[in-house]
């Protein structure tokens, strides 16, 4: 299963907005099951919105592992029934998953707000440039949170305490 964006131009910005979110690259296992979860999470979502939410995640998950650089991911096996992301057979090149635009547009708002998100909360705690806090998790989730500080070596409490102030006024997208 491969991803292919509509055509080269969003192609070409979506490098670019990859690369400016500045992630670390993930391990090319944790791909797989992350997929296998997100497109639980697609079928389990019950409104259009979170529908929508649930698929700029299976999207991400693709596209992240397509622009890092990860080959080899094996999602053979992987499938979208049930879901709404619709799986084309893509010929010799395997399978191709396509999004609509809904979708993309939704995944690069929602992500570029998380992204900033801890940015901000990262430049109260000191962060900047390559010791910035880089994260897309929903920081809606104080677990999520706790995880975020503990990786970035701040206090979990001061951290969470700081990201919940914030998420008062901080435009998020579900």
């Amino acid at each position: 299963m491969h991803l292919k964006p509509p055509n080269r131009f969003l192609n070409t910005l979506l490098k670019h907005w990859h690369h400016a979110l500045a992630l670390k690259p993930q391990h090319p296992t944790w791909y797989r099951p992350r997929l296998i979860e997100e497109l639980q999470e697609v079928r389990d979502a019950k409104t259009l919105i979170m529908k929508t939410s649930e698929r700029s995640d299976v999207l991400f998950c693709l596209l992240r592992g397509r622009l890092d650089g990860v080959t080899g991911v094996d999602f053979c096996g992987v499938r979208g029934e049930g879901t709404g992301v619709e799986v084309v057979d893509g010929g010799k090149g395997g399978d191709e998953v396509r999004f609509g635009v809904l979708v993309w547009g939704y995944m690069v708002g929602k992500f570029t707000l998380r992204c900033a998100f801890y940015a901000v909360v990262g430049l109260w705690f000191g962060r900047r440039g390559e010791k910035g806090v880089r994260e897309v998790v929903n920081p809606g989730r104080e677990r999520k949170l706790v995880e975020v500080a503990e990786r970035h070596g701040i206090d979990p409490k001061k951290f969470v305490r700081v990201s919940k102030r914030l998420l008062r006024v901080w435009p998020l997208l579900p």
